[in-house]
């Protein structure tokens, strides 16, 4: 059961990241080419620029998701929750194994002018991951939801601040 729940989280991750980068690779692409490239029509920008970007960011992305979903299984194997995660670790974690995976696509080339983008977007990526994780912790996500909810509370009315033990 254990492993249903952590192929749940690298699935999830991997799809997150998907649609991060896949939104960055066609706003860097289609921006490039609007501001440096030849003058083009909408249906051009999207078939030759936009749609092979965006395919490209969302293979890369899930990759690159299910990579930091197993670091930081690794990482954060005796953490009770995403609360106890340390920022800068996953920071750091997201920033590695988006240059880690871009070296080995690029051929092993450490010093190409593009790895510097992907660290920073890896780190980018990976904070708000957990930034997001964290906000739904607080929040009653995580499968905790129903136990928060008040009884007979109109639906979308989150009564997080009462605890079990509290009578409603």
């Amino acid at each position: 059961m254990k492993w249903l729940k952590f192929s749940r989280g690298v699935v999830g991750t991997a799809a997150t990241w998907a649609v991060a980068w896949g939104a960055v690779a066609v706003v860097l692409r289609v921006g490039r080419v609007l501001l440096f490239g030849e003058p083009v029509t909408l249906s051009r920008l999207a078939v030759e620029h936009a749609l092979p970007a965006l395919q490209y960011g969302l293979g890369y992305g899930a990759v690159l998701g299910a990579g930091f979903a197993m670091a930081v299984a690794l990482l954060g194997r005796r953490a009770r929750g995403v609360g106890e995660l340390s920022m800068p670790l996953v920071t750091l974690a997201g920033a590695v194994v988006a240059g880690a995976l871009h070296s080995w696509v690029i051929g092993g080339v450490v010093f190409d002018a593009f790895v510097p983008v992907s660290l920073v977007l890896g780190a980018g990526t990976a904070a708000g991951t957990l930034a997001a994780a964290r906000r739904a912790e607080r929040l009653g996500g995580g499968g905790h939801g129903q136990e928060r909810l008040r009884a007979g509370a109109p639906l979308g009315q989150n009564a997080s601040f009462l605890t079990r033990n509290e009578r409603v």
